[in-house]
């Protein structure tokens, strides 16, 4: 029961460090973003609602400068998707739109898939 009890607090505390690292990607807040990120908080944090990670919010909103510091750590996985099966570099596209910074994120994508030896599908036309 104890390691229960344990879990779940780590589990709550994690969900909430999320929420504010989420949120310093949402404002745009490249000091606090890397505050997160030399600390060792995982890079790929994914929003429990959305699916979202903070490169895709990063890039939806056009924070170029918070893109930098998440690009920048090189432990981010430009292959995950949100609920709704966006790529990051297709948020930038369609809400940053920010064609710099999609091919930007394209060609990190490109890159990870040939290592993985993944097929991308589903993008915009640029």
């Amino acid at each position: 029961a104890d390691a229960h009890l344990t879990q779940l607090t780590d589990d709550r505390a994690m969900i909430s460090l999320g929420r504010e690292f989420l949120k310093a990607a949402r404002r745009g807040n490249p000091q606090m973003l890397g505050a997160f990120i030399e600390e060792g908080f995982p890079a790929n944090y994914q929003s429990p609602q959305t699916g979202q990670t903070a490169l895709h919010i990063s890039a939806a909103t056009k924070a170029r400068m918070a893109l930098r510091i998440l690009v920048g750590c090189g432990r981010c996985d430009y292959l995950l998707r949100d609920h709704q099966g966006r790529l990051a570099s297709e948020l930038a596209y369609l809400f940053g739109e920010d064609r710099p910074a999609t091919r930007w994120l394209r060609i990190h994508e490109r890159r990870q898939a040939k290592a993985q030896r993944i097929k991308l599908t589903r993008r915009p036309q640029i």
